[in-house]
């Protein structure tokens, strides 16, 4: 399944952090946000986010393998809430 293997990296990603640098630890981000939007608004938030995701792959998709560079993955979900959680 999808999530569990972005799942499994982010595991794995937390059980290296203490032999990664510095600089890579206080790079990385974990966020979550809840929103009370509308179809059409969770709609216009999936496009900017799109948006600013496809102009920094389109930035960075030709640079070569440099030493200070390593691939990064970004994973975003957005969804509905059950009614239970609400």
């Amino acid at each position: 399944m999808l999530a569990e293997r972005y799942s499994t990296g982010l595991i794995k990603w937390y059980g290296r952090k203490a032999t990664e640098t510095a600089e890579w630890v206080a790079a990385s981000e974990t966020t979550e946000v809840i929103f009370r939007l509308t179809a059409d608004e969770l709609d216009r938030l999936n496009q900017d986010l799109r948006a600013v995701l496809m102009s920094w792959a389109e930035k960075t998709q030709a640079r070569p393998a440099l030493d200070d560079t390593r691939l990064v993955q970004f994973v975003g979900w957005t969804y509905p809430l059950d009614a239970l959680s609400q």
